[in-house]
């Protein structure tokens, strides 16, 4: 007899283990696995092994065959958490019975038991039972079926199918199953095979029974199943040559053993403790791939079987997004058809990724798929994986690894303040203990299509702003990170080049720190004092920062920006791990000099421990500084980022610096390819700008300078002198961050803040705002276009020529009005929202207010002022110093302005270039509570283009040379509104 066992620890076991019944069978292709070695991790045994157990002796029930002299296998399929810890045959005077114990780890774990039986012809008077007696209810009996005239396509043998029969209902209480085999109840399983494999035709002629399968779901803890007397039959025996040659030898199973699973608060690869570091798959090839230190891949065809193989023949881990069901429109919770079991149609993917930048309002639907994908995935139970912009706690029910991204370089959130929103984001949920961020090493698709539009050059987003985006979602606590690119990375254009280099050397640098990151935790972040800055100058108010280490709860001054250096605290069990981020006001536009002589601070450490500073290159030991609360750390160089180890354990130490060497020879190589590239890029921009107007500076004499400290790091790379490479070229590329930062503050004089030009957001765009700037000088100004701007009308809003709306009515109050000044002759545009409650809880970066000016008519390559004033007001209290935005219909909210304001009125100034011919909006926009007052608004046409032959065709894009076309494919469901695959 055949019997497959089955668990439910759940008190409504019975509705349970029919729905585990139903997806189990649907599987079912082979009864048995071939043996595989078990495999070890932290004392759990996962065995893919056949136990051969002893046949219990049983005596047969009137008309049926009774089959004492058959074996029992207990089948425990691959990638389980349950392991054999006894089995045994007791003997009493009426009766045999086999006693097996089993011990699990976690839930819903599936276990077999098999006992393979003399074929046997379907005829409507066979049966077959079983007395059966365990400790947990929900075991099913059931015949394996086997259709000898029916290839089954997924294995290329016969197909098999399992018709069931009672299930075990009172736990530990001697009861008999039985499993009719019909011709109806065949016929009902051929059905369920039809279904299962979407052919409507299936050939059951000389369909036999061949076993006897007991299935079960084995629950954490132990188990104890009794196997009693046993009757199969009648027998009445298939056609000379129908039945299938040893049909009860082992096959191999179907099902891939999984190989990323999911515990406590790590993520495991192959049984080993994983930071994951992943991209989209754009065809790379494998050398590409290992050379850029990834691990794990987004592959966009889930049915790319062929490259998928091609990945895990590199041990890539595989990720890709899964089918999506059809659900009823008015309710996610209502699939109209559900998925086929994905562990047989795709096999291949380690994890399941089901869209980035989900918002609040597709949440519904990414949960709904969430759980539609766990039903069809019973039998391997992938992690699944989600980028959300907010409810990121609601989302972590269903989601297994959690992505909290923040916006990417050149819009209106710094890098430090994006470390702060991922950290409050992580703290505020405590099941979120699993999140991840994208690094964008490409600027916003929005702003490349824009300056397509416009006939623009493209522009890059610069070495130190991918490094800095790495820094800051390590420092909020990130366990893992994918870098979002559109393009293949195996190009000779220098800027891919670059990208390629710094993604390398980022993830060398993770490499290093793996096995810290991968078990730490952030538990605050720690005050720095500068010296020896470009700009002399001590640090700025940092009481907001934990003076110790130890808070693991935000503090309230989290939702300031920082502009001033600090340092991460990561916690394990042992060592703690210090990473300290450069954090300013600009770099997410252009990079700052990033740089100071030393950077001091102090850390809790115990009286034992010791310092060491972690470079890519090498390993320095810090000068001990006991003071009170811990150490005194004095960091020479401080150069955007810095790594110290604090421990008592010099092994610990050791094998830090054994990961450091093995890569030390490779880094110093790739930060003299990211000085030399980047030394070319930027003097290449700067000739561009040279031609057009010039620039007052020492620029040869700093291009100078960065030439020879190029040389120099090349000398020392020679000598194997690594350190010295990386300290040499680190130099060079300081140098040219200094030409940069005096061609950008050339640029920004008169503007408001960087946004307020769109050419000023990236240093290779430089050269198109001076080339905007020649033309507004050739061309005359015209009148206000939009003259309601002083707001000397209170019918201004009722007659919809300024329109407000409130995007957050649930948690915020908020209003527009005109009123008069300090009850003076003057009136302004009042704006103002406050929070109806302190316990309701904001979106994440959604404005609180929006009033749209009055539409205007643009052609294409005009050049547009926006201008006004702006003050802050004291009726409401603001959470920060810049609530007010200013945002137009081209380039979006992502690339607003936003100047800091004061009681006192202040003024800006915004350049605009309409990319298209047609209506032309321009909103101002409040976040969080605040109240602002806006007067004399004014929007100018500086400059119209003479021809419309200046610009591409309306309608075109300008791809740049030797760019490859971006794929992208959107799913219906969660990620919708954006590309699911870049």
């Amino acid at each position: 007899m055949n019997a497959v066992l089955w668990y439910s620890a759940s008190p409504q076991f019975h509705h349970i283990s029919i729905t585990v019944w139903e997806v189990v069978t649907r599987m079912s292709r082979s009864i048995i696995q071939e043996e595989s070695p078990p495999t070890t991790g932290r004392g759990l045994s996962f065995p893919g092994v056949q136990v051969l157990l002893g046949m219990v002796a049983a005596s047969a029930s009137a008309g049926l065959a009774d089959d004492t002299s058959e074996k029992w296998q207990v089948i425990i399929p691959s990638g389980q958490s349950v392991q054999m810890e006894q089995q045994q045959v007791a003997s009493d005077d009426s009766d045999e019975t086999l006693q097996i114990q089993l011990g699990s780890s976690a839930d819903f774990q599936q276990v077999r038991v098999i006992s393979v039986r003399q074929p046997a012809t379907v005829v409507d008077e066979f049966n077959a039972t079983v007395r059966l007696n365990a400790t947990q209810s929900g075991l099913r009996l059931a015949l394996r079926l086997v259709l000898p005239r029916q290839k089954d396509p997924r294995t290329g043998q016969p197909l098999t199918g399992l018709v069931a029969g009672d299930t075990y209902k009172r736990a530990e209480t001697w009861q008999t199953l039985s499993v009719a085999g019909s011709r109806s109840a065949v016929a009902s399983e051929v059905r369920r095979l039809r279904a299962a494999l979407h052919q409507s035709n299936l050939n059951f002629s000389d369909a036999y029974f061949d076993a006897c399968v007991l299935v079960a779901e084995v629950h954490s803890g132990t188990t104890f199943i009794e196997i009693g007397a046993s009757a199969y039959g009648p027998i009445v025996a298939p056609r000379a040559g129908i039945v299938v040659r040893n049909p009860a030898a082992p096959v191999q199973s179907d099902v891939t053993e999984r190989r990323v699973k999911i515990e406590r608060d790590r993520i495991l690869v192959d049984n080993v403790t994983t930071f994951p570091i992943f991209m989209p798959d754009h065809g790379e090839s494998p050398e590409t791939l290992l050379q850029l230190g990834v691990n794990a891949v987004w592959v966009a065809d889930v049915n790319n079987v062929e490259r998928m193989q091609t990945l895990k023949d590199i041990r890539m881990v595989v990720i890709a997004t899964p089918p999506h069901p059809q659900f009823d429109p008015a309710d996610f919770n209502t699939p109209l058809q559900g998925l086929p079991p994905l562990d047989q149609l795709h096999p291949d993917p380690d994890a399941w990724l089901l869209g980035t930048r989900v918002g609040t309002e597709q949440q519904p639907h990414l949960l709904a798929w969430a759980r539609a994908i766990r039903t069809a995935d019973r039998i391997m139970r992938r992690p699944l994986m989600a980028d959300v912009l907010a409810a990121e706690g609601v989302a972590s029910r269903q989601i297994d690894i959690v992505g909290i991204s923040q916006t990417l370089p050149g819009g209106t959130t710094t890098f430090g303040e994006s470390r702060n929103r991922s950290y409050l984001r992580l703290n505020s949920s405590a099941q979120l203990t699993l999140p991840w961020e994208w690094i964008h090493v490409e600027p916003s698709g929005h702003l490349a299509a824009w300056r397509r539009s416009v006939g623009a050059e493209p522009v890059f987003v610069e070495p130190e702003q991918v490094m800095m985006q790495v820094v800051a979602a390590l420092s909020a606590g990130s366990r893992g990170i994918g870098f979002w690119k559109t393009q293949s990375l195996e190009s000779n254009d220098p800027a891919q080049l670059e990208t390629a280099r710094i993604i390398e050397l980022a993830n060398l640098y993770v490499d290093i720190l793996a096995p810290l990151l991968a078990s730490s935790r952030v538990h605050g972040h720690i005050a720095m004092t500068l010296r020896g800055t470009d700009a002399e100058r001590e640090s700025k108010d940092v009481s907001w920062l934990n003076a110790v280490t130890g808070t693991t709860v935000a503090d309230p001054g989290y939702n300031q920006i920082p502009e001033v250096p600090d340092a991460a605290m990561l916690n394990g069990a042992g060592p703690s791990l210090i990473l300290a981020g450069f954090w300013d006001h600009a770099s997410h536009f252009v990079p700052q000099h990033l740089y100071a002589r030393s950077a001091e601070l102090t850390v809790a450490a115990g009286e034992t421990a010791s310092a060491w500073q972690v470079f890519a290159t090498g390993v320095k030991g810090l000068r001990r500084q006991p003071t009170a609360g811990g150490l005194a750390l004095t960091i020479r160089d401080f150069d955007q980022v810095a790594t110290v180890l604090i421990s008592s354990d010099q092994e610990q130490q050791k094998r830090l610096e054994a990961r450091v060497h093995s890569h030390a020879r490779r880094a110093g190589q790739l930060f003299i390819e990211l000085a030399e590239l980047k030394l070319a890029r930027v003097q290449t921009t700067c000739h561009r700008i040279d031609s057009m107007t010039s620039i007052a500076g020492s620029t040869p004499q700093l291009f100078a300078q960065a030439q020879e400290q190029i040389e120099m790091a090349h000398q020392a790379q020679t000598r194997r002198d690594f350190r010295g490479a990386e300290r040499h070229a680190r130099q060079s590329m300081h140098s040219v961050r200094t030409v940069q930062n005096l061609y950008w503050n050339a640029a920004l004089r008169g503007l408001t803040t960087p946004a307020a030009s769109p050419h000023t957001i990236n240093f290779a765009a430089l050269p198109d705002h001076w080339r905007m700037l020649t033309r507004i000088e050739s061309s005359q100004a015209s009148e206000n276009l939009i003259p309601s701007g002083k707001f000397d009308s209170l019918r201004l809003l009722t007659e919809s020529l300024w329109e407000p709306v409130s995007p957050q009515p649930a948690t915020y109050h908020s209003s527009a009005d005109i009123v008069t000044e300090n009850r003076g002759p003057n009136q302004v545009l009042r704006m103002r929202a406050w929070k109806r409650s302190s316990e309701v809880t904001a979106i994440s970066g959604q404005p609180t207010l929006l009033v749209q000016a009055p539409e205007i008519i643009a052609q294409r390559g005009d050049v547009f002022e926006i201008s006004g004033k702006v003050r802050i007001g004291q009726g409401v209290q603001s959470a920060n110093d810049a609530p007010f935005l200013v945002f137009d219909s081209d380039l979006g909210p992502e690339f607003a302005v936003r100047p800091e304001l004061e009681p006192s009125w202040r003024a800006f100034r915004i350049l605009r270039e309409a990319s298209k011919t047609g209506p032309f909006r321009i909103w101002l926009a409040l976040t969080g509570s605040a109240e602002v007052f806006i007067d004399d608004f004014s929007v100018v046409q500086q400059a119209r283009l003479p021809s419309a032959e200046t610009l591409p065709k309306f309608g075109e894009t300008a791809q740049p040379a030797g760019s490859r076309p971006t794929r992208g494919s959107r799913v219906q469901g969660a990620g919708y509104s954006i590309q699911s695959f870049p």
